[in-house]
């Protein structure tokens, strides 16, 4: 099967919001820079068998994702108002990285991939470590593997098939996702993908530096 690892990556200047006010506007987007960097560092150095394909409308971004020997995918969707500093929960960009994901996972569909990562670059404690078990499931059966972060956001989402669900990062819980397919109960991950396109026969969740949901068909 062949693994893609989607990065979607905002303007180096609107990422880690929550900062304005903190650091100048330099430091962030050096900030930014570096996050990307390391990122893809981690992913190329746990040694898969993977495509890196970082998708972003910054010039920049996407010049240090070619420095780094990774795919490079120019967002086609321009963000329909300018960022606010005034929203530390990005809520006007949901739409904008719902396009780049779709853009993302359609490209990388056409040149091959069959299990994607979307995994995105802005985690400073990103390891080889937890990259491999999500980039390696257990067995090929379908099915999707969910690293919620702690804002009750998506930290990484694996999917297998890559055509599992339409991939999403927001705040929606993944427990009404899973709930809304299985019609039992599923972990309360603080994931956001919305409902799986077929039926999901089991739910199963396993603890470690975060919780994990695997739902599998």
């Amino acid at each position: 099967m062949s693994l893609w690892t989607i990065n979607p990556v905002k303007p180096l200047n609107e990422g880690k919001s929550r900062l304005v006010g903190h650091i100048s506007p330099r430091q962030r987007q050096t900030l930014n820079r570096e996050l990307l960097t390391c990122a893809l560092a981690a992913i190329s150095q746990a040694h898969l068998d993977v495509q890196i394909l970082v998708v972003s409308r910054d010039s920049q971004a996407l010049a240090v994702a070619k420095h780094a020997g990774t795919r490079a995918l120019a967002e086609e969707s321009q963000p329909r108002t300018a960022p606010s500093p005034c929203s530390p929960n990005d809520a006007e960009s949901e739409p904008q990285l719902y396009a780049a994901l779709t853009q993302a996972a359609r490209y990388a569909a056409t040149h091959g991939a069959t299990k994607d990562l979307v995994l995105p670059t802005d985690m400073p404690n990103l390891t080889t470590e937890e990259v491999r078990p999500l980039a390696s499931p257990t067995n090929r059966d379908p099915q999707i593997i969910i690293a919620p972060s702690r804002d009750s956001g998506t930290n990484a989402l694996m999917l297998q098939p890559a055509q599992a669900i339409y991939p999403s990062l927001s705040d929606a819980t993944a427990s009404s996702a899973t709930s809304a397919s299985s019609q039992r109960p599923a972990s309360r991950s603080g994931s956001s993908i919305p409902t799986p396109c077929s039926a999901t026969k089991t739910c199963r969740k396993t603890t470690g530096s975060s919780l994990t949901a695997v739902v599998r068909r």
